[in-house]
């Protein structure tokens, strides 16, 4: 199993959040291993990896954690529910209403799923209600002994509400586009800078709302040219355009949905610190006819033909374009890292990844279609 002797500050840029607070990371290093990365199998790997805390398990590369026994990407998820546990600054009782309160009250901590061992402790805190626990704050639940999983469980215990919501994917699909998002040409953007930008301008498409309603209306002949995995690649560039000029509105990217994705944030491989090198990464371009290995030509039919696209690619995304297979995933992303470690300094991530694949050199192939940096 892979872990990557990266220099601090890359680690720190590449990791899958390199935002957090200390007081963040302070928070998780009280919480052990969670869900699928507390199984003795891989909590094995992880210590041998020095990883014993949430707050070192956020500090790992997505490639690291694919390679560890049976991932999936549900292995991100399980960090991303933790994380926004820990994150949260409001205490639930912000949320809460007075009937949500007499409700809550009238329960006893028995009710939350808890532990003999935690139910104990708070009650010598002289705490008796899933109400007195609402009330308190999270850093105070946290020094109580109440692991993530369980107060996870006393949240949704707290926001039992009788009245019928709607789901999460409901609610973002009312929310509206960005504003002037259809009327916006794409040519500039990532979708005109892939392959797919020509072949859609060549159907004489060129606003984002003319594509969007040729997907919805494909003639037959140009859907044996647009295939599904084609599509697919459309779509995802198409979200991630609407969510760079979503994030540009002051009065707050969270009112606005993406045209096909509503539902998560999206997580990209470089985190931050890589956009200076942008217009370097988008020289290392390939095609379907390229003798390359089977990833690349699966990205390129997704519509990924450079380095710099494959930089923004959500990590969602990258798990559909790999049919679910950790390995070609974590090949993607590694050929990544070393396009940009050798586009600045000839042969460097030899140290940190070893050889290159047979017929890929990242780096050579970044400078043999572009300037050397």
């Amino acid at each position: 199993m892979p872990f990557y002797d990266l220099p601090p500050d890359l680690r720190s840029a590449w990791s899958l959040y390199p935002h957090l607070s200390q007081q963040d990371v302070l928070r998780m290093r009280r919480h052990p291993l969670p869900g699928y990365f507390g199984r003795p199998e891989v909590r094995q790997v992880l210590a041998t990896w020095e990883v014993h805390t949430l707050a070192d398990l956020v500090q790992l590369l997505p490639e690291e954690i694919l390679s560890l026994p049976g991932a999936t990407f549900d292995a991100f998820g399980w960090i991303a529910q933790c994380l926004s546990l820990v994150t949260v600054r409001c205490p639930p009782s912000d949320t809460l209403t007075a009937d949500d309160f007499a409700r809550l009250d009238a329960v006893p901590l028995r009710d939350a799923g808890l532990s003999a061992g935690s139910t104990a402790t708070l009650k010598m805190a002289g705490l008796k209600t899933l109400g007195d626990l609402a009330r308190m704050a999270a850093v105070t639940r946290d020094a109580l002994g109440l692991s993530l999983d369980e107060q996870r469980r006393c949240i949704s215990a707290f926001q039992v509400n009788p009245e019928p919501s709607l789901d999460e994917d409901d609610v973002g699909d009312q929310r509206p586009l960005p504003p002037n998002f259809g009327s916006q040409a794409f040519g500039n953007r990532s979708l005109g800078r892939s392959w797919l930008g020509p072949a859609l301008q060549a159907e004489g498409l060129g606003t984002y709302a003319d594509v969007m309603a040729f997907l919805a209306d494909t003639p037959e002949d140009a859907r044996r040219r647009f295939r599904a995995k084609t599509r697919a690649g459309i779509e995802h560039l198409i979200d991630h355009d609407a969510d760079q000029l979503r994030a540009e509105h002051a009065d707050g990217p969270e009112l606005y949905r993406l045209p096909y994705r509503s539902h998560h944030q999206p997580i990209v491989p470089m985190g931050v610190d890589w956009h200076r090198e942008r217009s370097i990464l988008s020289r290392g371009r390939w095609t379907d006819a390229d003798p390359e290995p089977a990833w690349a030509k699966a990205l390129y039919r997704h519509g990924i033909d450079s380095f710099g696209l494959l930089a923004e690619a959500d990590l969602a995304f990258l798990w559909i374009v790999a049919d679910g297979d950790p390995d070609p995933m974590c090949a993607m992303i590694v050929a990544l890292r070393r396009a940009l470690m050798d586009c600045k300094v000839a042969g460097s991530s030899l140290n940190v990844y070893g050889p290159h694949e047979p017929g890929f050199t990242a780096g050579a192939r970044v400078k043999r279609h572009g300037v050397d940096p």
